[in-house]
């Protein structure tokens, strides 16, 4: 009775109110989710880091960062193509800074390679009394096809709540089973799915004035909303998360 796994609870119900908010089998949807809350750091906030074809060059790659006090951090070792670093991980209490960056690859064969590049970066910060609406919409083990009844949500409750001129960012993830390329790839077709139906929405709305953001995520621990210890974590990465922004006065 000691083991994590003994302290999960499955319920069941033949409720239609119970089953919007748990899932019981195959064909019950969970109910999206509405959170009215303060505007947390953006993706822009982060640092992103791209290094085409790391996956296939190097066996692994890291980062050194260097403030103009000469004082380095390093980051990695890394093994992904594009890495997103929280740029008050760099910054700490500093408002900006410029910054000397070292990408340094081990290749397979043994060989060290090296790549510098400088950058000015200055921290984010929120605007005063800046309100968001987040929504999330799941998908099954292995699937980028929203299921209608999503369809539905997206079209009927989600695109009216976006205002003109608004933004709506739109995050794919994945849970950590199976080939981390593939799920790159499979979090951006959710995203990009989600993308599709409220575009498409708005659209035979007469809508042509929103902004959208779509970034896929894949299976990265360090940005994916729940952890991947126990099944029921990884059902819950399986999502899309959709945040819109209303324009700035």
């Amino acid at each position: 009775m000691l083991r994590e796994g003994d302290r999960r609870v499955s319920i069941e119900s033949s409720s239609p109110a119970l089953l919007m908010e748990f899932q019981s089998g195959p064909n019950a949807s969970l109910k999206p989710v509405e959170i009215n809350a303060i505007q947390e750091a953006p993706l822009d906030s982060y640092v992103t880091f791209n290094v085409d074809g790391a996956n296939k060059a190097f066996s692994s790659w890291r980062l050194e960062v260097r403030d103009a006090n000469n004082v380095t951090q390093s980051f990695g070792p890394f093994t992904r193509d594009m890495v997103r670093i929280p740029g008050k991980s760099i910054l700490g209490t500093r408002h900006s800074g410029n910054f000397a960056l070292t990408m340094i690859g081990q290749t397979k064969s043994g060989k060290t390679i090296k790549q510098e590049a400088t950058v000015n970066m200055v921290l984010w910060t929120p605007a005063k009394d800046e309100l968001g609406m987040r929504y999330s919409v799941l998908f099954g083990f292995d699937e980028s096809k929203a299921i209608d009844i999503y369809d539905k949500y997206l079209t009927d409750i989600v695109t009216p709540q976006i205002p003109k001129g608004g933004k709506v960012i739109i995050h794919g993830y994945t849970d950590v089973i199976g080939d981390e390329n593939y799920n790159q790839k499979l979090s951006s077709a959710r995203a990009n799915e989600v993308k599709k139906i409220l575009e498409s929405s708005l659209s035979r709305a007469g809508r042509n004035d929103v902004e959208f953001d779509v970034r896929g995520f894949g299976e990265d621990e360090s940005l994916s909303p729940f952890g991947n210890y126990f099944p029921e974590e990884r059902f819950y990465n399986r999502t899309v998360i959709i945040d819109i922004i209303p324009p700035k006065i």
